[in-house]
C-alpha cells in the first residue's frame, strides 16, 4: 500500500497530477469529475527512481520532469543495487 507524506498537485487543463511515494514511486494523473469534484485516476507514470519529491510540467502540458532527492539501496536478488537521486524526464 502506498502512502503520501506530503504532496503537490499540478493542474494542466482539466487534469491534475500528484507524486505518490513511497512504495509506488510514480506520478498519478487524475481527471476531475466536474459534477462532484471526485478525482479519477487516468494514468500512472513510473519514475524509474525512488521517492519522487516534486515534479514540474511545462505549460504546454508536454515534458514532465520529476525530482528525486534520496539515493536508495535496493535488494536485487542477492545483490544490493544503488538507485541514485536525480531527475527523470518524460514526454507525453
Amino acid at each position: 500500500m502506498s502512502r503520501m507524506i506530503d504532496f503537490e498537485v499540478i493542474a494542466v487543463g482539466s487534469w491534475r497530477s500528484v507524486p505518490i511515494r513511497p512504495g509506488e514511486n510514480s506520478i498519478v494523473v487524475y481527471a476531475i469529475n466536474q459534477s462532484i469534484g471526485e478525482p479519477i485516476p487516468i494514468q500512472h507514470i513510473e519514475t524509474q527512481k525512488m521517492h519522487p519529491r516534486t515534479f514540474h510540467i511545462d505549460p504546454s502540458g508536454r515534458p514532465l520532469v520529476a525530482q528525486h532527492n534520496l539515493p536508495v539501496n535496493v535488494r536485487d536478488g542477492d545483490a544490493v543495487k544503488p538507485i541514485p537521486a536525480g531527475l527523470s524526464p518524460y514526454w507525453r
